[in-house]
């Protein structure tokens, strides 16, 4: 199996790929954006040294500082994600990058800066990702059809009696379909499944979406497990320290089962877990 993104090539089976996620904060002052795109490329250089082949990098307005005009919010993300793309590859920095965005603006400013892949993020149906699949047609990129509990309509957290498993693969065939008839390659698209395990009302149906997370092979594109705890503003030194170790523990406990059940691409909140996590299981199983 094969996934081209823009420059570069991964070829499965292979050990496992570790995404580095990490956030520039979309601060209305032009300074503060500038340090929080500073801070965002030191992050990403300190997560590709922990293991991450892939930096995942999406624009968020701090929760006490709003942006408060929707047209100012997406022309700030544009501006600071093509920035902070322009500055890696400036740096000759190597690991390819995954763009989250729901904006399709964004996302036409990002590609055309050099991002290598775009996770598009709109709680939306599936055939609205066929923009974001031309986009990615056109400047060689590749695309994330990702299918998070919970958002998007008939997800089992508008509605509990559409079974999760089943609205996932109907999702998946339908944004594949619409991909490939946008123009874009299959060798150029991955399935992602992103886990809202922190939010009760969702917790059940996402692990019952990692349990059977295997079935999602059918299609023969590579499988994206992501599992981040939900974003807040508060700094990680005030993060209580047993709560951690414990979103950590699950956390690992859901990636070995990705493993097992022949998960590619993992993403999670803890990088260093999650690379000694895969790596040396995928070690010893091979």
């Amino acid at each position: 199996m094969i996934l081209r993104t823009r420059q570069h090539l991964f070829e499965f089976p292979r050990h496992p790929v570790v995404v580095g996620p990490v956030w520039v904060w979309l601060h209305e002052d032009s300074s503060l954006r500038a340090e929080s795109i500073s801070a965002a490329l030191g992050e990403a250089r300190r997560l590709v040294d922990r293991g991450a082949e892939i930096i995942s990098v999406r624009a968020e307005a701090p929760a006490r500082e709003p942006v408060r005009a929707p047209a100012p919010e997406a022309a700030h993300e544009a501006e600071s994600l093509s920035v902070f793309v322009r500055l890696w590859r400036e740096a000759s920095q190597a690991k390819p990058l995954a763009i989250e965005t729901a904006c399709p603006e964004v996302a036409q400013a990002v590609l055309a800066a050099g991002g290598d892949l775009l996770v598009d993020t709109r709680p939306a149906h599936a055939l609205a990702g066929a923009s974001f699949a031309g986009l990615c047609a056109k400047y060689g990129a590749a695309l994330v059809i990702e299918y998070a509990v919970g958002s998007h309509p008939g997800s089992r957290a508008a509605n509990p009696e559409v079974d999760v498993l089943d609205d996932a693969r109907q999702f998946f065939e339908e944004a594949l379909r619409s991909a490939v008839a946008a123009g874009l390659s299959k060798e150029a698209v991955v399935l992602g499944l992103r886990l809202e395990t922190e939010e009760p009302a969702l917790a059940a149906a996402s692990l019952r979406l990692a349990a059977q997370i295997g079935r999602f092979h059918h299609w023969g594109r590579p499988l994206l497990l992501t599992d981040i705890p939900a974003l807040t503003s508060a700094p990680v030194a005030t993060v209580d320290s047993a709560a951690s170790e414990r979103q950590t523990a699950a956390m690992v406990a859901r990636m070995v089962h990705g493993l097992l059940e022949g998960v590619q691409i993992f993403q999670g909140g803890n990088v260093e877990a999650v690379t000694a996590t895969v790596r040396t299981l995928s070690a010893v199983l091979s």
